[in-house]
């Protein structure tokens, strides 16, 4: 006779008696579906489990459903035959299940790494590339790939993450650019130059607009214009000259014999071919 569920689930009965130390011997294992095995022989009413096969139940199977592994199954384990793909570690919770492992958050050779599922990638600043593992940065050796301004870097000299350039005589860096190209003595002279001139003529004429601010109030609605006015410029100018030059500027007036009018006159030629004049200011009509 057969005895049924003496026996915790997934346990049936050991070698030797059916008790020991008035306990059931239940030593095998048998991995039903959902009931429990039979207890003499460990048969399996409903059948085996998901990752089990054999008369009892107790041999590895990864052939159906992967053994109820997420990623791999390996059949000559009896216990957590499941495993992870690299880069992801198992389940504390599920020994069948897999989760992934973020590598961002541990020491790494990226710039700026970026996760995936079982592994990560790297993005490199300026003057370094990703190294064939795609893992890392290295640095790019910008001389001697040549990647560098041949004509205006005289001796190129490579740094981590750049490079910088050895100048000729009469040449300096040009910080502008990185210090990655040499420019002329000469050239960085006018440049200041022209800059110190732009700043000097910025500067006078900030000064003269503050000394003359009704110069720079005239209505922009007219068209009068400063340079129109005869103003003389009073930071040349000495004290004992003003008087002189607003006597200059006033022109007297003409007198009333100049502005007294010729009058009109009237030629007339004569029998004898005599030119006479006829003032036309007389209203008698008299010649002379």
């Amino acid at each position: 006779m057969l005895v049924v569920a003496v026996c915790p689930t997934g346990k049936y009965k050991g070698v030797g008696d059916p008790v020991i130390n008035d306990e059931p011997n239940c030593e095998n294992e048998c991995h039903c579906t959902e009931l429990q095995c039979v207890y003499i022989n460990g048969t399996c009413i409903d059948g085996c489990g998901i990752g089990w096969k054999g008369d009892v139940c107790n041999e590895r199977d990864c052939e159906v459903e992967n053994g109820g592994c997420q990623h791999q199954c390996t059949e000559d384990k009896r216990d957590e035959w499941c495993s992870c793909d690299e880069g992801i570690d198992i389940s504390p919770n599920d020994w069948k299940k897999c989760l992934d492992i973020n590598e961002c958050l541990g020491e790494s050779d990226c710039h700026e790494c970026i996760n995936t599922i079982g592994s990560y990638t790297c993005r490199c600043d300026h003057g370094y590339e990703l190294h064939p593992n795609g893992t890392s940065c290295g640095d790019v050796d910008e001389c001697e790939r040549g990647m560098y301004d041949v004509d205006r870097c005289h001796t190129c000299v490579n740094l981590i993450g750049g490079h910088t350039c050895l100048c000729n005589e009469t040449f300096v860096l040009d910080k502008s650019n990185n210090n990655e190209t040499c420019i002329g003595i000469a050239v960085v002279v006018l440049l200041l130059l022209a800059a110190a001139f732009a700043v000097v003529c910025f500067v006078k004429r900030r000064r003269k607009q503050e000394k003359n601010p009704k110069q720079s109030e005239v209505p922009t609605n007219t068209s009068f214009k400063i340079s129109d006015v005869n103003v003389p410029d009073v930071e040349i100018l000495e004290e004992n000259e003003y008087e002189e030059i607003r006597d200059s500027s006033i022109e007297p007036l003409p007198s009333a014999a100049a502005t007294k009018q010729t009058p009109d006159v009237t030629y007339y030629n004569t029998s004898g071919k005599h030119p006479t004049t006829l003032d036309n200011s007389t209203s008698d009509g008299n010649s002379a």
